[in-house]
C-alpha cells in the first residue's frame, strides 16, 4: 500500500504541507458543510488544532479559522465564517470529537495524514486506515476484530478510541477519561436519529435503588448532558456528575426518544430489545451471575431473558428480574 509522507514548517499559518479534506467529497462519513486542514505535530509550536472554512468547495490559506482538539475546544471562525450559527459549530465539533482519536493519531505521527484524508474522501477502507497505525502489527488481532465484528464505520472508531485509551496506544492530548470510567461502563447503545446514548455503570460506593445513565448524544465520553434514571420507577436519581457533564433536563421529545430507544432491537442480540440489555448488564456491573458464566454471552442472556436466573436472585435487592416492566417514562419529573 502506498505511503503518504507530511511534512510541516514551523509557522502556525503552515498551510501548504498540511493534508486537506474538501467537504463536498466527503464520502465517510458524508457531504461536509465545511472543508478543514490537518497535519501531526512536526516541527508545530501549537497544541493540536485543524484548520476549518465553512466554504464545502474549496479552501483559500488566508480564509480558515482554527479549532483546538484539547481542551476547551475553542474555535476562531475566519473573517468570512463570522455569520455562521451556533448549530452548524457543534455539528462540526461533533464530527471532529467523532474521528478524535484518528486525528490525535495523525498528530502523534502514529498514522499519515494523507491515509486519512483519503478514508474521509473514499479512496480507502477504514481497514486501511487502522492497518495505517504503527502499533497495528502488535495489536492486528483486535483492531482486525474491531472492523470484522461491527458493522459501522461510526461504531468502529468509537471502539477503536475506546481500546486506545484502556491500552495507553494514543495521547489523546487532554481529551482523557478515567480507565475506571471505561472498565466498569456497559454502553447499551446509541441512536444517532434520536440523539440518545444509554450506559450501565453504577457509580462506585453508591447504594441506592438500580438505575441508568442517560446522555445528549451518541457518545457518553463527550456528551455535555446527561441524566441517571430508575430501571424500577419513572424517576431521576440525582447524583453529582463527573467530567464535567451537566443534568439533562429531558423534554417531552426526549422522554418519547428513550422510550423509542428502549424498544429499539439491541445491536448486541437482535433477539431483545435495549430495555432487555439494560437489565442484563445492570445485573452484571453490580456482580451477580458471575458463577455462572459457564457459557458465552450470547447464551447467557438468552438464559438470563427466559426467567433462568430470577428464582435464584429473588432477594437480591440489587437483582434486576427478566420480567421487569419498563416504566412509563413519559411521566418523568425534571
Amino acid at each position: 500500500m502506498k505511503k503518504y509522507i507530511s511534512k510541516s514548517i514551523n509557522h502556525d499559518d503552515a498551510i501548504m504541507c498540511m493534508a486537506n479534506v474538501i467537504g463536498r467529497r466527503v464520502k465517510n462519513p458524508g457531504v461536509l458543510p465545511f472543508s478543514f486542514y490537518f497535519s501531526s505535530k512536526y516541527g508545530i509550536g501549537h497544541g493540536i488544532r485543524v484548520k476549518p472554512v465553512f466554504n464545502p468547495d474549496r479552501m483559500i490559506s488566508s480564509k480558515t479559522g482554527t479549532l483546538e482538539l484539547s481542551d476547551g475546544w475553542d474555535y476562531t471562525p475566519s473573517s468570512e465564517d463570522k455569520h455562521v450559527k451556533a448549530s452548524d459549530i457543534r455539528a462540526m465539533k461533533s464530527f471532529f470529537s467523532d474521528y478524535l482519536v484518528l486525528f490525535c493519531a495523525v498528530w502523534e505521527e502514529q498514522m499519515s495524514d494523507g491515509m486519512l484524508a483519503d478514508y474521509f474522501e473514499g479512496r480507502v477502507a477504514l481497514t486501511d486506515v487502522f492497518r495505517d497505525l504503527d502499533f497495528y502489527q502488535d495489536h492486528a488481532e483486535e483492531l482486525d476484530g474491531i472492523s470484522e465484528m461491527l458493522v459501522s464505520d461510526k461504531e468502529k472508531v468509537m471502539e477503536l478510541e475506546k481500546y486506545c485509551k484502556v491500552h495507553g496506544l494514543v495521547n489523546m492530548q487532554g481529551n482523557q477519561v478515567e480507565l475506571d470510567d471505561i472498565y466498569g461502563m456497559a454502553t447499551i447503545g446509541y441512536s444517532q436519529m434520536l440523539s440518545i446514548c444509554v450506559t450501565v455503570n453504577p457509580d462506585s460506593g453508591r447504594i441506592g435503588e438500580p438505575y441508568f445513565k442517560c446522555y445528549l448524544g451518541t457518545h457518553h465520553m463527550r456528551a455535555e448532558y446527561m441524566t441517571r434514571i430508575s430501571f424500577l420507577t419513572a424517576k431521576r436519581i440525582y447524583h453529582v456528575h463527573s467530567g464535567g457533564t451537566k443534568e439533562w433536563n429531558m423534554n417531552r421529545k426526549d422522554r418519547e426518544n428513550l422510550i423509542k430507544f428502549m424498544n429499539l432491537t439491541s445491536k448486541e442480540d437482535d433477539r431483545y430489545d435495549n430495555w432487555m440489555v439494560a437489565k442484563y448488564h445492570w445485573n452484571l456491573e453490580n456482580h451477580l451471575m458471575e458463577g455462572d458464566f459457564s457459557e458465552d454471552y450470547v447464551t447467557m442472556l438468552n438464559a438470563y431473558a427466559h426467567g433462568c436466573f430470577d428464582e435464584r436472585y429473588v432477594d437480591d435487592p440489587n437483582y434486576l428480574p427478566s420480567d421487569l416492566v419498563m416504566p412509563d417514562y413519559r411521566v418523568l419529573k425534571n
